[in-house]
């Protein structure tokens, strides 16, 4: 990941780039089991929940949300020159 950085920052916004990388690796080592978990748990009322239990891939919904928000992180900055 910092090669990925290095490469496309430039070197006036480089350090900058380089001070959020420990703040995204967090929230994606939080944030993401949270949301794995939340949308495949079988003890709750929700649409997801229904849907698990009545699935034979029960997550595959989490992990179709989780490639969605990849899709549109990508589509977005992707757009973004630098």
């Amino acid at each position: 990941m910092p090669t990925v950085i290095g490469e496309l920052s430039n070197p006036s916004t480089r350090a900058a780039a380089f001070a959020y990388l420990p703040i995204f690796n967090w929230l994606g080592a939080v944030i993401g089991p949270l949301i794995g978990g939340l949308l495949s748990s079988s003890t709750s009322d929700t649409i997801f929940a229904q849907a698990a239990k009545d699935s034979r891939f029960p997550y595959l919904i989490p992990c179709f949300h989780i490639l969605t928000l990849l899709a549109s992180y990508y589509r977005i900055w992707s757009s973004v020159a630098y």
